[in-house]
C-alpha cells in the first residue's frame, strides 16, 4: 500500500442507496409472488402451504445474496489513493490490478454529482491523463465528498505547473 496522503473510499451513502433499492424492489416482485401463489389456491392446503412458503423463503435468500454480491464487492474492492504525485486505483479482492497515474500528466479534471449526488454528497471525477501522444481517461467513481477530492488534485494541478515553470 502506498504512502498516501488521501485514502478515498467509494460513498457508503452510494452503496446503502443501492443496496435498499435492490432488496426493495426484490421484496415487491417476493410480495406479489406470494400473492399469486395464495390467490391462486395454492395456499388453502396447510401443510402444502407451509412447504411452498419455506422453499420461496430459501430461494428469496439465495437469490438475494446472490444479487447483493456483486454490489458489495464491488464497493470493497475499489480503493482510491491520493499521493502528492500520484493518483494509484486498486481494483480486486482476491487479485488486485493497480493503476498508477502521474499527477504532473493530468490534463482535464471534472467533476460530476446528480440531484442524488448533490443531496446525500457523492459524486464522479473524470481525470484525463496525457503523456507523449498516450491518453488514459479515468473516471473515479461514486466516491463521497467529490468536491473536496477535487479542490485537493486541482491544488496538486496547481504544483506541479507552478513546478514545471520553474524548471522551465
Amino acid at each position: 500500500m502506498p504512502e498516501s496522503n488521501h485514502h478515498i473510499r467509494m460513498s457508503a451513502v452510494l452503496l446503502y442507496l443501492r443496496i435498499a433499492g435492490l432488496v426493495l424492489i426484490y421484496n415487491i416482485a417476493f410480495a406479489l409472488l406470494m400473492l399469486l401463489v395464495f390467490a391462486s389456491g395454492l395456499g388453502d392446503n396447510g401443510t402444502l402451504s407451509f412447504t411452498i412458503l419455506w422453499a420461496v423463503l430459501i430461494v428469496e435468500c439465495i437469490v438475494e445474496l446472490v444479487l447483493l454480491l456483486p454490489i458489495i464487492s464491488h464497493w470493497a474492492a475499489t480503493r482510491y489513493y491520493l499521493t502528492s504525485t500520484h493518483l494509484i486505483k486498486y481494483h480486486g479482492l482476491i487479485s488486485s490490478d493497480e493503476e498508477v497515474c502521474e499527477l504532473a500528466q493530468l490534463k482535464t479534471l471534472e467533476m460530476h454529482q446528480s440531484l442524488f449526488g448533490r443531496i446525500f454528497n457523492y459524486g464522479d471525477l473524470y481525470l484525463v491523463f496525457t503523456s507523449s501522444g498516450y491518453r488514459s481517461d479515468v473516471w473515479v467513481r461514486g466516491i463521497g465528498e467529490p468536491k473536496v477530492y477535487e479542490k485537493i488534485i486541482r491544488g496538486h494541478m496547481h504544483d506541479q505547473s507552478s513546478k514545471r515553470q520553474i524548471i522551465i
